[in-house]
Parts: structure tokens; C-alpha cells; sequence
């Protein structure tokens, strides 16, 4: 039984709803703006991780998602309210337009329409660019903006950083590598962004209809022992940064009324699969499958995220994967699938030599008579594209998804060098806070 928009809202039973949700809940805009406000409140509350200390790192993109985040915790943090946030929280977006392709003009356009965005909620904000995953500068591991009139996007470092971006995308031949590559980059780029800012956790704006695609769409990718990190609500990959998914309980169209009833103008930006077909990747084919199937089932997307939930953490390991920093299944099973997957390869003839990279038969040739390596992990995979006996460890470095990531790329020597590069500095150096702007949110103070 559905339920019409001129039907009296089921709160308070006076005003006529505004909105329909689960096609038998009607709300009008006001107890709709209270039903998402303490769902928010609700979910950060009740996860008991977030502390009046801490300082927290919102990353936005300027989608609908991240802009009603930015609005969330500005409202929390407000001093009329009587229960307001008490930590310090700052604004981080990063320019990928190097990538989706835009134009300089139109990345200088995107980047002042999303600071826009964070300043009108008084939020600090600060812009880097994503080249800097790539650890492109020698003399710095990130370039962090604090002002975007600063940003000269001519710069002979930028454009080359830009330009050696495109390069390792161009090299990746698949859509599904390249949309799985670029999360990996932009999530290993935030934690080290946090980690330079002084941040201790970050809020991403990952709504419950995305997250339901990525849980469906990482299974199909090799990714499913990984997904209580990549899909739940808190992720601590990262010993020294939590990420938190706080709209993890909102579906994409709650998002989008609490944008409309509060007038907040989202930024449109292209993604590496706008305006391509339903077949162009795995991920794009689960949107437009679980999408389809949301339309006449309402409870699709709950009814994922809540079996996504139900999946325990795996036992954590001392290695952990160089380019995604989950923890690898070093157990020795006689079964699994990667093993049986190589099995059938070479059942039916068709196994390559870049197919021979993750062998698991694969024994690293050494020059130390006693069969150990004494040879850094940097050094193994700075040959592994190069030489035949250098490859055949890449397997100890690299996680499942993402040997699949560099198998399918003409060259991923220089992109697990930057990398492992990045991670090594991160874990060495102590690294030193860049002073903040006075214009922090109101009910804030200076850390």
C-alpha cells in the first residue's frame, strides 16, 4: 500500500507531508528535518567515538552527500543548540578534475564553488590536490591549500603532477581498475592529509544507496573480506586516523529532500564513469541493477547495508597491503579462492606472464645463499615491472583487489613506488600540523 503526498504527515498528524519515504511514510518538511537531525545525532552518539577533543576532518566533494554533512555538523556544532558538538572540525576536498578530465578553468571553478560551500557553514577549508598520492614532491609529502586564490594550477609541479596522474590512468585499461584505483588513492591521500593537519578521524559523506552499491560491487571485485573496513561505519585501517560514516543510515533520497528543505546547492562534478553505459564497469552495473530493483523493492538498499553489517572483521595481520593498508590473509590454506582462480587459468591454457606475477608458485630468486631476501620491499616492487625474478613477491605486498588493480595496468611500477614511498615517510617522520585559519566554526576552539 503506498501512500499519497497530500496525506497528513504521521507525526503530527497537522501538516501536510512533504514527503513520502519507504512509500508509506509521509512527513511534512519540519518533522522531516527533526527525524534526519536525530538520526544523526543518533548514529554519531551511540558509536561512543566521537570525542569533545577530538579534531575531524570532513571530506567533502561538493556532492549532495557531503554538502548536507557539512550543514549536519554545522548545526551541531551551533550555539543554539543545547547539546552541541564539542570537537574541532575542519573542511578537506581533494581536486581530481586532473582525472575526470575538466579543464584548469574548470577545476579553478569547481574549487571556489566548493569552498564557497564550506565557508557559508564556517568551516576552515583547505584543497590538495590528488597528484600528491603519487608522492610527486621530493621536498614534501602533501601540498595542502588553505586558500584557493593561492592555487596556480599552471604551476610546473602541478602540471606534472597532473600529467603523470593521467599517464598511470591512461595505463589502466578497464573502468572497473581505474573507479577502483581512484578510491584507493583518494582514501590513502585523506588519511595522510589528516595526519598533516592534525586530524585524528574522518567524516565521510558515503550515504546508505552508495554504500550499498559498493558492498555488491567490491564482492564482485575480489574485495569482500575487506568490506567491514570499506562499507561499515567505522574503518581503523589506520592506527593513527578512524574514519567514521555517519550518514550510513540515510538512503540517497532523504539526502536529497534535507538539501532541498534546508536550500543547499550541491557542486555537479563528473565522475570517471559519467555518462557512460550501464556495462562500463562492475560498479556502474551494480548501481544501475540495485537502482532498478529499488524501484519496485523500497527496502533493497536497508536490506544490504543490514547483511553487510552482519560480516565479522577478519583476524588482523602484521602485513598489511601497500596500496588499500587492509590487513593480508596470511594463512595458509590448501583452498582459496585466488589459488583456484590460477588453477583454472592454467587448466585451460590461456595464462600470460603478467598472469604470472601472483603465482602462488612464484619463488623470488635471491643472491643470499641462505634463500632469505634481504632486499627491501621497496626494492622488490621497483623491479617487479622490470625483471622477471624481482616480480614474483608482489603477492606478500598486495592484497587481492589490488593485484587485480596492477594486473590490469601496462606499468604499476611507478604507482606502487609512490605509494609504499608515501607510507614509508608517513610511518618515519614525525609529521608537523599546518597552522589552521581563525575562521573555525562557531562553539570551536584552537587546539
Amino acid at each position: 500500500m503506498t501512500c499519497e503526498r497530500n496525506s497528513a504527515c504521521k507525526k503530527c498528524s497537522q501538516e501536510k507531508a512533504s514527503v513520502v519515504l519507504r512509500t508509506k511514510d509521509p512527513y511534512c518538511q519540519g518533522c522531516f528535518l527533526k527525524y534526519a537531525t536525530h538520526k544523526f545525532r543518533a548514529t554519531l552518539g551511540k558509536s561512543k567515538l566521537v570525542r569533545p577533543k577530538d579534531r575531524i576532518l570532513l571530506a567533502t566533494s561538493g556532492s549532495q552527500s557531503s554538502v548536507a554533512l557539512l550543514h549536519m555538523v554545522s548545526e551541531g556544532l551551533s550555539e543554539q543548540n543545547n547539546k552541541r558538538f564539542l570537537f574541532t572540525s575542519l573542511a578537506v576536498h581533494i581536486d581530481e578534475g586532473a582525472v575526470t578530465g575538466l579543464s584548469r578553468d574548470e577545476r579553478v571553478e569547481a574549487l571556489k564553488a566548493v569552498a564557497k560551500q564550506a565557508e557559508d557553514l564556517n568551516f576552515p577549508f583547505y584543497t590538495v590536490q590528488l597528484s600528491n598520492s603519487l608522492n610527486l614532491n621530493p621536498t614534501s609529502i602533501l601540498d595542502v591549500n588553505a586558500k584557493v586564490e593561492d592555487i596556480d594550477l599552471n604551476e610546473n609541479r602541478i602540471v606534472a603532477g597532473d600529467e603523470q596522474l593521467t599517464s598511470l590512468f591512461c595505463k589502466t585499461r578497464t573502468l572497473t581498475s581505474k573507479e577502483d584505483l581512484l578510491g584507493k588513492l583518494r582514501q590513502n591521500l585523506l588519511m595522510a592529509v589528516a595526519k598533516e593537519l592534525g586530524c585524528n578521524k574522518i567524516l565521510l559523506g558515503d550515504n546508505g544507496s552508495q554504500l550499498a552499491v559498493k558492498l555488491i560491487a567490491n564482492v564482485s571485485i575480489g574485495r569482500g573480506a575487506h568490506l567491514p573496513w570499506d562499507i561499515g561505519f567505522c574503518d581503523v585501517r589506520d592506527s593513527g586516523v578512524m574514519i567514521l560514516r555517519p550518514l550510513k543510515e540515510f538512503m540517497g533520497k532523504e539526502i536529497a529532500f534535507y538539501c532541498v528543505f534546508n536550500k543547499l546547492s550541491a557542486v555537479p562534478l563528473p565522475s570517471l564513469s559519467t555518462k557512460t553505459f550501464r556495462m562500463a564497469s562492475i560498479r556502474r552495473l551494480t548501481e544501475d541493477f540495485l537502482f532498478g530493483l529499488h524501484a519496485d523493492f523500497p527496502s533493497t538498499f536497508s536490506a544490504v547495508i543490514k547483511t553487510g553489517d552482519k560480516l565479522a572483521l577478519p583476524t588482523e595481520g602484521s602485513a598489511r597491503c601497500v596500496l588499500c593498508k587492509v590487513a593480508l590473509d596470511q594463512q595458509n590454506r590448501e583452498c582459496s579462492s585466488q589459488q583456484a582462480t590460477q588453477f583454472s587459468k592454467e587448466l585451460v591454457g590461456k595464462i600470460s606472464s603478467k598472469d604470472e606475477v601472483w603465482s602462488n608458485d612464484c619463488v623470488l630468486e635471491s643472491d643470499d645463499p641462505s634463500g632469505s631476501d634481504s632486499r627491501s620491499q621497496g626494492d622488490i616492487i621497483g623491479g617487479s615491472m622490470s625483471s622477471k625474478a624481482g616480480c614474483s613477491k608482489l603477492k606478500d605486498c598486495l592484497c587481492y583487489g589490488c593485484c587485480l588493480i596492477v594486473a590490469d595496468m601496462d606499468d604499476g611500477g611507478a604507482l606502487l613506488n609512490g605509494i609504499l614511498s608515501i607510507d614509508e615517510k608517513c610511518s618515519e617522520a614525525a609529521i608537523t600540523a599546518i597552522p589552521l585559519s581563525s575562521n573555525l566554526p562557531c562553539g570551536q576552539e584552537k587546539s
